[in-house]
């Protein structure tokens, strides 16, 4: 989180919730880029699936190969112990 706070000014309203995390509005400080952050919380996920870290992974790196017009493209990526 420290991590996305110093290049981010993130929005205190999510734009929206899901079961295992939320997506908040951020603007990237040295640009002006507005973009959207995904929150995943690692403790909500383990009901679902069995390695949190592996099951985020493998959505990132599916996401880093997408080049679509309809989807979001990914920037970047921050991992800490929570989320």
């Amino acid at each position: 989180a420290a991590q996305v706070a110093a290049l981010y000014a993130v929005d205190a309203v999510p734009l929206g919730r899901g079961a295992y995390g939320e997506v908040l509005g951020a603007t990237h400080l040295r640009t002006g880029a507005r973009r959207a952050v995904k929150v995943v919380t690692k403790a909500y996920l383990k009901p679902y699936v069995g390695d949190a870290g592996a099951f985020a992974r493998r959505e990132l790196d599916i996401l880093r190969r997408l080049d679509h017009p309809n989807i979001v493209r990914m920037y970047e990526a921050y991992e800490d112990e929570e989320r």
